[in-house]
């Protein structure tokens, strides 16, 4: 066994980049920020992915917000992912 392997993520010009795949915002139709703990960036892509959950750490929501606008996505709520809504039905 073997722990995960870590992850880099970036917002830049072109688009959100995690580990060595970019997603340029004109893919992105959508995003939530959830400020619970942990504090994570979801965005929904019209490519086959779907969700990508992203966690923010000590990076400012606002700031990762502001870029997201001003790069014309929608923000919405709430993004959950597949899991997440049969967690839900399921009562877990």
């Amino acid at each position: 066994s073997r722990r995960p392997r870590r992850q880099t993520y970036a917002l830049s010009e072109l688009g959100i980049t995690v580990g060595e795949s970019r997603t340029p915002y004109e893919k992105i139709t959508r995003f939530a920020i959830h400020e619970a703990h942990p504090i994570e960036l979801i965005f929904e892509t019209k490519t086959l992915t779907g969700i990508t959950v992203i966690p923010l750490g000590t990076t400012s929501t606002s700031d990762v917000r502001t870029i997201l606008k001003n790069a014309n996505v929608e923000e919405v709520e709430t993004l959950d992912t597949f899991i997440k809504r049969v967690e839900g039905w399921l009562g877990l």
